[in-house]
């Protein structure tokens, strides 16, 4: 007999595990990679980066990743380019 499963809800919540506390991930990040990142915003802001925010965000999302700088997602590095 198959065991009985609760809500996805329940399930979610039980499983949920937080690895990185409540800060954002671009304050997680070192000085040094603080700096760089803020390059990169200005860059962005000011148009010299010639992509679609998509194309970008996945791209630096990727970088950050492989680089283990800190775990984003291309969402948050959208989210992150818009704000102020």
């Amino acid at each position: 007999m198959a065991k009985e499963r609760g809500s996805l809800l329940e399930e979610a919540v039980s499983t949920a595990v937080v690895t990185h506390g409540t800060q954002p991930w671009y304050r997680r990040v070192s000085a040094e990679h603080q700096a760089e990142l803020q390059q990169v915003k200005a860059d962005w802001k000011a148009g010299r980066i010639k992509l679609p925010l998509r194309v970008f965000a996945r791209s630096l999302s990727k970088v950050l990743n492989d680089r283990g700088i800190s775990p984003v997602g291309h969402q948050g590095v959208e989210s992150w380019l818009r704000s102020d």
